[in-house]
């Protein structure tokens, strides 16, 4: 019982952390943070998240399979919130899959514009809960998603910091066949 016990606090202790660094995240954000200007190779940053997911998708035998793009993907903006927000999508496409399925993470560019793109066979999100999911604190609590932990504001962080690039977010996604962000 007593390990139970300890393994529930310590669980609620690493939930709680992450809200707090959420939460200071976005309190950075709305009070207008400078975002750091330089020069990111979004094909290394790529490669540098699958390394790091790889222990995780393992674990649940997913595949996870990044796609970089033919030339060079350089964009201006800051570092460490690209890779935030790259983070928080393959992260929540690693959590919403269940085991054996697969995430594909590519990477394209025209001329003004480098696209990304996470996609996942998991559960998928209904349709009427998708206006809604870059909401702070919103979350979809139906089916087979309702246990998994989470405080809402993953896609709410991705959302400030690709905007705050100039950039856009959407999302496609269907109940039971996955979700394209």
């Amino acid at each position: 019982n007593q390990a139970n016990f300890v393994e529930h606090i310590h669980s609620a202790a690493v939930n709680m952390g992450e809200l707090v660094q959420n939460l200071l995240e976005l309190a950075k954000i709305d009070m207008g943070q400078q975002v750091k200007r330089m020069s990111v190779d979004m094909n290394l940053m790529l490669s540098e998240i699958a390394g790091e997911f790889q222990p995780q998708v393992g674990t649940k035998n997913q595949t996870l399979i990044v796609e970089e793009g033919k030339e060079r993907l350089n964009v201006c903006g800051d570092p460490l919130q690209l890779k935030q927000a790259l983070r928080n999508l393959v992260g929540n496409a690693s959590k919403y899959t269940p085991a054996g399925g697969s995430i594909e993470v590519s990477a394209a560019a025209d001329a003004e514009l480098v696209t990304i793109r996470v996609k996942d066979t998991g559960y998928g999100i209904p349709a009427d809960d998708l206006p809604f999911i870059f909401d702070r604190f919103y979350r979809v609590r139906d089916g087979e998603v309702k246990d998994i932990e989470g405080n809402g504001l993953g896609l709410a962080i991705v959302k400030s910091v690709i905007e705050g690039h100039g950039g856009q977010i959407t999302v496609e996604s269907r109940l039971g066949q996955g979700s394209c962000f």
